[in-house]
């Protein structure tokens, strides 16, 4: 098994992303460091076993949107399930992907969670998960990628880039473990989330803090 240091992107889209965020936002992105990034890498073949299962009990999504252009609002998603690798020697080992049901969004508001999974926002009978998979890395230097990938949301899917750190491994209770952090911000209107956009934000950002296991 090849000796990888894991990291990656949305605790937070979280993101990661991303819909009823929409409603309620996310947070901002990472500098990096000034160093030479390197061309991006397509995926090679990968062991399975060299894969990091997310655990979501120790992870996070989270979302931030201005409300009345005034003020942030926060919420994030419960649930979550996915897999990761994060290979600095190799990146065209490294890929990340993961899936969100939209139902899970969580605003701390019983009556709003509700209208977020309505028509008007995430639709989750409609469209049940969100999801992001990465098509390609590129190394920013310190434990830092921006990660080409596709997000799905609202039924619709596009390119985005994602900002990922690769925050840490070692050995859990039950094997070894490793995590990353990613962030970026979408256009909710981009996704066809158009409703309420004069007292909503367009802009969303979203935390994607995830660990798993192998």
């Amino acid at each position: 098994m090849n000796k990888l240091t894991l990291s990656a992107v949305a605790a937070g889209a979280g993101v990661t992303a991303l819909g009823a965020f929409l409603a309620f936002g996310p947070c901002g992105p990472c500098e990096a460091p000034a160093e030479q990034s390197m061309t991006p890498v397509l995926y090679a073949t990968t062991a399975a076993e060299d894969i990091f299962k997310v655990d979501p009990v120790h992870s996070s999504i989270v979302f931030r949107v201005k409300h009345n252009n005034v003020s942030y609002y926060w919420g994030r998603f419960n649930r979550m399930e996915g897999t990761f690798l994060i290979d600095p020697t190799t990146p065209s080992n490294s890929r990340i992907e993961v899936k969100v049901p939209t139902e899970s969004v969580d605003t701390a508001n019983e009556g709003r969670d509700r209208h977020l999974r309505s028509p008007d926002f995430f639709s989750a009978a409609e469209f049940p998960e969100l999801a992001f998979k990465s098509k390609s890395f590129s190394s920013k230097g310190d434990n830092i990628y921006d990660v080409q990938g596709e997000l799905t949301l609202h039924g619709q899917t596009k390119p985005v880039t994602v900002r990922v750190e690769d925050t840490g491994r070692g050995q859990g209770r039950r094997g070894e473990v490793a995590g990353f952090e990613a962030t970026l911000t979408i256009k909710r209107s981009e996704f066809g989330m158009t409703h309420m956009l004069g007292g909503i934000g367009d802009d969303v950002r979203i935390i994607v803090s995830l660990q798993g296991g192998r």
